[in-house]
């Protein structure tokens, strides 16, 4: 009888995982997923090293990952009608990785367009003001999605 139950206990819970009852923290699950889009994109050669703010813009707008930044560089986006900034977007699954003592100074905010997005071994300083009547920003918009910061000065 109790092998009966046992065996029972064990395909409720074999279906329970199956169709989605038990569910991983989704922190793990994003997470992981960034380390696997991230094994798939190194193996296909999507990687990027850049060293100023248009190679940085370029390497996003072509959703290539890991991004490696060098040296020290600001970044930007165009203002809006009414002076406040437009968001840096960035793709999901894209890391943001440093050297040595890279820093990435940001005058606008940046926003998430997907889950898995990792800022790694780097500096992210918001340098905002208002000044000529512009607004400050120094934010990041998450949108709902996953970010991590792993060893990220700020």
């Amino acid at each position: 009888m109790k092998r009966k139950i046992k065996k029972y206990l064990f395909m409720l819970i074999a279906a329970a995982a199956l169709f989605g009852g038990m569910r991983m923290p989704l922190v793990v699950k994003a997470q992981e997923d960034v380390h696997q889009t991230e094994t798939a994109r190194a193996a296909e050669g999507i990687r990027a090293t850049v060293t100023n703010h248009d190679e940085l813009m370029t390497a996003l707008e072509e959703k290539k990952s890991p991004i490696t930044v060098q040296g020290t560089f600001a970044i930007k986006s165009a203002a809006d009608t009414d002076g406040r900034m437009l968001p840096i977007k960035i793709p999901e699954n894209t890391v943001i990785q440093g050297t040595g003592d890279a820093q990435i100074i940001s005058r606008s905010p940046i926003q998430l367009e997907g889950n898995g997005v990792c800022f790694q071994n780097i500096g992210l300083v918001f340098n905002s003001s208002d000044e000529l009547n512009s607004v400050p920003h120094r934010e990041i918009f998450l949108a709902g999605y996953s970010l991590t910061l792993d060893n990220v000065r700020t």
